[in-house]
């Protein structure tokens, strides 16, 4: 009896070359440089600088309020 089919193991081989290579095509590219790197910025230093984005800001709050407002009440009203 054999434990292993030829599909099985052709399948087995056919991923593992695959992951190989990508590998390997992921060692060649090398390091990636510091200004394509996603730094993050904390929100304390973010700064509101056009108008609309402020009042879109103000509006979303509102918003938010009025909805936590209203779910509060549809499960009171239980």
């Amino acid at each position: 009896m054999i434990p292993f089919s030829r599909s099985f193991i052709r399948r087995r081989v056919i991923s593992l070359a695959t992951t190989g290579l990508v590998g390997v095509l992921a060692l060649a590219q090398g390091p990636v440089p510091a200004h394509r790197t996603i730094q993050a910025v904390p929100v304390q230093y973010v700064s509101v600088s056009q108008v609309g984005e402020t009042a879109f800001l103000k509006e979303d709050e509102s918003a938010l309020n009025r909805m936590v407002a209203d779910m509060a009440m549809l499960t009171s009203a239980k």
